[in-house]
């Protein structure tokens, strides 16, 4: 074979594997992104997290010190629930700022029921 015309198979076999690299690359990152997996989503909280459904719908997202506070929500906001619920209703939960089920089942058990946002929040502490 003549110099040039193997130059430039092995060039048209570059560019070929390179074009069948970006296609399936593309096509990876199309199906993550409809799938909705990715960094917008939150994360794995263990065990400690449940069922975000509310029976009006789907609750929000959990929240990291911020409103609302939902299942799965982490943060100062979950403390002080949880000292308050200890405090004046005997609820004996650990404080550990994540409001997983337990936490959920003394607030009910308190009258205050998810998603609380902040004037839910201010009420239950008398503000």
């Amino acid at each position: 074979m003549k110099k040039n015309k193997k130059i430039f198979l092995i060039f048209f076999g570059i560019m070929i594997a390179a074009l069948a690299a970006w296609y399936f690359l593309k096509k990876k990152k199309t199906a993550v992104l409809q799938s909705g997996s990715g960094a917008n989503q939150p994360p794995s909280h263990g065990g400690n997290e449940g069922s975000a459904i509310h029976s009006k719908g789907a609750l929000p997202a959990p929240t990291v010190d911020a409103f609302p506070v939902v299942l799965g929500s982490k943060g100062k906001y979950v403390k002080a629930i949880q000292a308050e619920l200890n405090a004046k209703h005997g609820a004996k939960l650990a404080t550990d700022g994540i409001l997983g089920p337990k936490t959920e089942a003394a607030m009910k058990k308190a009258g205050l029921n998810l998603p609380v946002d902040l004037p839910t929040f201010n009420k239950f502490f008398g503000k």
